[in-house]
């Protein structure tokens, strides 16, 4: 009698523990609370392609990726120096008519130790193009532009608006280049410029922030520019308040930040 008993309440335990582990991994999974849910499609090619597209880490540790689309310009080097700074290293998915006009800019970033990426040359609706012009008047062309400014062949890539068709996918996928999306976008492009929106951009990040977050800001020259370079400069006191480590988007994901032909 007593064994049944015993046996009885170690299964009830057993049965307890399981579903409190169950139930912290469902909580763990609602943290990862985007702005707003990624568009069916992107969900369709994340789990597609599930070691080629990346939204996040799924990594419990506090670390979190800020990058920064469509530059460079001057409103990057203002964010160089408060990165710098600070001592924290960022990656930069740029376009590469941008690069062409600024090299100099993407040589400071590498020199910072920064992570440079692809962001296409001219930010097209990526998957209304064929791919052959995809590639060649994109992708391929603003490759062979940042390797002339900073000597490789970037990895990473970032399409505009978040949009790919899959035949885009596979091609990049054949390349070794790997998709960066995001989990946190604060819409720092939609901020007006005539007001200091700065600290709206920091409480959407502190909103939905999570362990292995990738963050979506812009540093293009754009009217709103100086609410972002102002934003960061709040967001990373408090990001360091709650005990985050900033890293690189390939840090964060072990993966490769260049090309190896």
């Amino acid at each position: 009698m007593k064994t049944s008993t015993f046996s009885f309440l170690l299964l009830v335990s057993s049965l307890f523990i399981f579903a409190a582990s169950a139930a912290h991994a469902t909580q763990r999974k609602a943290q990862h609370i985007r702005t707003l849910p990624p568009e069916p499609e992107i969900e369709r090619q994340v789990a597609k392609y599930q070691n080629q597209y990346f939204l996040e880490s799924l990594s419990e540790r506090k670390e979190v990726a800020i990058t920064f689309d469509d530059g460079p310009s001057a409103y990057t080097l203002e964010l160089l120096k408060i990165l710098k700074r600070n001592d924290i290293k960022a990656t930069f998915f740029w376009q590469g008519k941008n690069v062409e006009k600024y090299p100099d800019i993407a040589r400071q970033a590498l020199a910072d130790g920064h992570t440079i990426a692809n962001h296409t040359y001219s930010h097209p609706h990526s998957k209304t193009l064929d791919v052959d012009t995809f590639w060649n008047e994109e992708v391929g062309r603003t490759q062979a532009i940042i390797k002339d400014a900073v000597g490789f062949e970037p990895a990473l890539f970032r399409p505009p608006f978040g949009e790919m068709n899959d035949e885009e996918i596979e091609l990049l996928k054949q390349k070794g280049i790997y998709l960066i999306g995001w989990s946190i976008d604060p819409k720092d492009w939609s901020m007006s410029d005539n007001k200091d929106s700065s600290q709206q951009i920091v409480d959407v990040v502190n909103k939905h922030l999570h362990p292995g977050a990738i963050v979506l800001m812009h540093d293009g020259m754009y009217d709103f520019g100086i609410n972002t370079v102002r934003a960061v400069e709040r967001m990373i006191p408090m990001l360091k308040q709650k005990g985050y480590r900033f890293v690189t988007v390939d840090k964060l994901l072990e993966l490769p930040i260049r090309l190896k032909h």
